[in-house]
């Protein structure tokens, strides 16, 4: 009964992501489409204003720059991530020892054999009634 309930949901996500990455390819394109088309239009903005071979350089500096911008925050090593605490090495909290002194003394109590009744002349039964 599990399986088909399952393999249901795999599906679904699997379309889910198969959705998810036909939008990004689509979306990648067109921006590769457009960012085409704003470079057109600065070449020909630059060449117009300080001829073609200013408005090549221009352009080749601002791509080359960037690339080497992105090139250079690729190659940089993420700064080393603590380590999160374990429960041998974290810091006892008041109330987790509290908690841990609970727990304890209920295994205790568990794991102990029951106790006698107490005797009707004991001292013990003395203190359940009301002495009257």
């Amino acid at each position: 009964m599990k399986a088909p309930l399952a393999e249901a949901r795999l599906r679904a996500g699997l379309q889910r992501a198969g959705r998810r990455a036909a939008m990004m390819v689509a979306g990648a394109l067109l921006l590769a489409v457009g960012i085409g088309f704003l470079t057109a239009a600065g070449w020909l903005l630059l060449a117009d204003a300080f001829g073609p071979l200013a408005a090549a350089a221009v352009l080749a500096g601002i791509y080359g720059g960037t690339g080497m911008i992105l090139l250079a925050l690729a190659g940089r090593e993420a700064p080393p991530q603590p380590l999160p605490e374990t429960p041998a090495t974290a810091p006892e909290s008041g109330i987790g020892m509290a908690v841990d002194a609970f727990v304890f003394g209920y295994q205790a109590a568990r794991g102990a054999p029951p106790r006698p009744a107490p005797k009707p002349g004991s001292a013990a039964g003395a203190d359940q009634t009301d002495g009257r």
